[in-house]
């Protein structure tokens, strides 16, 4: 999905997969192309869990000092809109570009340390 609206982000923004796994899982996960997404392969989640993130499928907007300005629980036409409303354009995004994302907000499974994450909160 983010490929698709890589040319209606990329004078605003980047867009960058993390993905739990090691370099080798993150590539197998996106179909063996380092050109499909830029990616950042974290076996920990440690970003994920810094951000108290526990399903893959979220969105953020993070802005160039690293200031995380919103975290979206999942990708929706809405969560594109309200991007595209932050950087200053909403328009931005064809509507046509849109409307190939899903209607509903769809986040994907735990992730494999979330677990660790509900421990951490327990302790």
């Amino acid at each position: 999905m983010f490929t698709a609206l890589k040319p209606w982000l990329h004078e605003s923004a980047s867009c960058l997969a993390v993905i739990e796994g090691t370099n080798d899982q993150a590539k197998a996960f996106l179909g063996g192309s380092e050109q499909l997404a830029p990616f950042l392969a974290q076996q920990d989640s440690s970003l994920a869990r810094f951000w108290g993130v526990s399903k893959a499928g979220v969105v953020a907007l993070v802005r160039p000092d690293g200031k995380v300005e919103a975290i979206w629980p999942g990708i929706s036409r809405q969560v594109f809109r309200d991007i595209s409303n932050r950087l200053g354009n909403p328009n931005m995004i064809p509507a046509e570009s849109l409307n190939a994302l899903p209607g509903a907000s769809m986040a994907g499974c735990p992730l494999q340390s979330s677990s660790s994450f509900t421990q951490g909160a327990e302790q």
